[in-house]
């Protein structure tokens, strides 16, 4: 019963991380910033599920504050996921192809979150930094 309704949470945050309100996306993503059991959780059981939808959000967001609260949502579960989950699935490859771009980007904010992740991926998986 517990699994099931971990599921549903699940479901229901990833849904609420591509609703149609901007206002829903950012606070969504602000929550994943929480050092919560269910985030804790989630970034060992669903690191692959989150990974994909923080990276459709990096390539479709047109708001720049929701697409900033998406890029410090990954950074976060980076950070605090093992580095195992990284090269094991990140997911590394892709994260590093939604972050350099991210480099060239107008937005000081988003430039430094890309600069702060791909650090974090550095740090975390060197093999997947250096290629």
């Amino acid at each position: 019963m517990t699994v099931s309704f971990i599921g549903e949470v699940v479901r229901k945050v990833l849904e609420s991380m591509e609703d149609s309100h901007a206002q829903v996306r950012m606070a969504t993503f602000k929550f994943m910033l929480t050092s919560s059991n269910f985030v804790q959780g989630v970034q060992l059981l669903y690191h692959h599920r989150f990974v994909h939808v923080f990276c459709n959000a990096l390539d479709n967001e047109q708001d720049l504050h929701v697409k900033e609260q998406a890029g410090l949502a990954m950074q976060f579960f980076l950070k605090n996921t093992l580095p195992e989950s990284i090269t094991l699935n990140e997911n590394a490859d892709t994260v590093m192809g939604k972050f350099l771009p991210l480099l060239q980007d107008k937005s000081s904010k988003l430039k430094s979150i890309a600069l702060s992740t791909l650090n974090v991926v550095l740090q975390r998986c060197e093999e997947v930094a250096h290629k």
